[in-house]
């Protein structure tokens, strides 16, 4: 996937400025990238005193189709987004953020979200509640800004590299990029080095983050459980949170598979095993764990008490393995199944 916009040289646009001018570059454009969205105010333009001309020329042709789009979708459409339309011969209600209007109510767009074309799903098939799992489980909410961001553990830089990314990116249409993040640490239980290298990712999107919130009920499980109204959409959700957030393991005594999990906040786990029983899988749990002084002074938490869950035996009878770690753990006892990517 391209990383943002091309830059692209275009004849000049001569004065005064007329709209077939402006089209003519947007052809000439498109037909050197292919791509709609590289239709921009920076490859139009060719000098910084012809930008407000050209805008003028584009809002004033299409402002009677905008005012019609607003009231039909309730989305102030950028005329940008009409002239990328009629340059590649489109119906401008097709553009993904106006059919994902059709489909959910709360999401509000950036106009960055328009520049970029990114794409909201219009139906949750397994693949997009399993990343609405992970992203249950992994991610959180940067509160001034509009990024959704994700952090996994040292273990986990295959699953985001391999799964996470280019299936974020086949959702949303935008880049998802993994950075690595370098922590120090001072715990010898976590690493007998000075630091841990963990992926992290953050994906800057009004309208993910959005949707997540009023659409999809983020992050409140409750509510997330109600837009997963289908029972193979919960369990792909669930496959999604264990992927994250769970911990695989085999007793060859037993030969038992399980999963186990594990939360500072006994409530929030309570409600995550109420949501994982509701598919008929049996879960033992919450039961009170106690973390070793060392790390309650490292990590400077006020308690040292967490709390955890246990999924095993038959409750985890065709789960999807996504997790590459999970599959090399359990891959000996069962037929993993592959997981799914873009």
């Amino acid at each position: 996937m391209v990383r943002g916009f091309r830059r692209v040289t275009v004849s000049p646009i001569a004065s005064p400025i007329r709209l077939a001018d402006v089209l003519a570059a947007g052809k000439e454009i498109f037909a050197k990238t292919k791509r709609l969205e590289d239709i921009t105010y920076d490859n139009l333009i060719t000098s910084q005193q012809a930008r407000g001309n050209i805008d003028k020329v584009i809002r004033d042709h299409y402002k009677g189709d905008i005012k019609v789009l607003v009231e039909k979708y309730k989305l102030k459409v950028p005329p940008l987004v009409l002239l990328r339309a009629d340059v590649g011969e489109e119906n401008v209600e097709e553009h993904p953020l106006l059919r994902a209007r059709s489909r959910y109510l709360g999401f509000r767009p950036s106009a960055e979200d328009w520049r970029r074309e990114i794409t909201l799903p219009l139906d949750i098939g397994r693949k997009e509640a399993q990343i609405l799992g992970v992203i249950f489980g992994d991610g959180s909410f940067a509160s001034k800004t509009n990024v959704v961001i994700l952090n996994g553990n040292s273990n986990d830089i295959e699953f985001y590299t391999s799964y996470i990314s280019p299936t974020l990116e086949s959702i949303f249409g935008i880049p998802a990029p993994v950075t690595l993040k370098n922590y120090k640490t001072k715990l010898p239980v976590v690493t007998k080095e000075s630091s841990v290298i963990m992926p992290r990712m953050g994906q800057c999107s009004k309208a993910m983050k959005t949707w997540l919130f009023y659409d999809m009920g983020f992050p409140d499980i409750g509510e997330i459980s109600k837009k997963l109204p289908e029972k193979e959409q919960k369990r792909a959700f669930v496959e999604g949170y264990l992927a994250s957030k769970g911990q695989a393991q085999y007793n060859r005594a037993l030969n038992l598979e399980s999963f186990q999990l594990r939360n500072v906040d006994k409530e929030e786990l309570e409600k995550i095993i109420s949501f994982i029983r509701e598919l008929g899988m049996k879960v033992k749990g919450p039961y009170e764990l106690h973390m070793n002084h060392e790390k309650v002074q490292n990590f400077n938490l006020s308690s040292d008490v967490y709390y955890g869950a246990y999924i095993a035996g038959h409750s985890l009878d065709g789960l999807q393995i996504l997790n590459p770690r999970h599959q090399r753990v359990l891959t000996r006892h069962r037929d993993c199944k592959p997981a799914i990517t873009a």
